[in-house]
């Protein structure tokens, strides 16, 4: 199944509004594997608005702590600096399950 990333967060950003942390972590699994074959949700992941956004969500929704998203070493590779965006906010939100 292929769902468009703006989809995805809009799922995501409902299912943080709700306070429902085990939806957020379904759709952040869902997030990390779409990371691995989309374009387009690379790009829209590592644009810094759109990381930033979704950071002060899980910090305000949900109470997730914001070191377990930071990645901690330089990056240059985008695609790989997606994936860790996207397997920082999952490991963010198993902290708050």
């Amino acid at each position: 199944m292929n769902v468009s990333i703006e989809t995805v967060m809009d799922l995501f950003e409902s299912a943080v509004a709700d306070g429902d942390a085990q939806k957020t972590l379904a759709i952040s699994m869902q997030l990390t594997e779409q990371v691995r074959s989309d374009p387009l949700a690379v790009k829209w992941l590592t644009t810094p608005a759109n990381i930033k956004h979704v950071h002060e969500i899980l910090v305000d929704g949900l109470g997730v702590p914001p070191k377990t998203m930071m990645i901690k070493d330089r990056v240059p590779n985008t695609q790989k600096r997606a994936h860790l965006f996207a397997k920082g906010i999952e490991n963010g939100i198993r902290r708050v399950v």
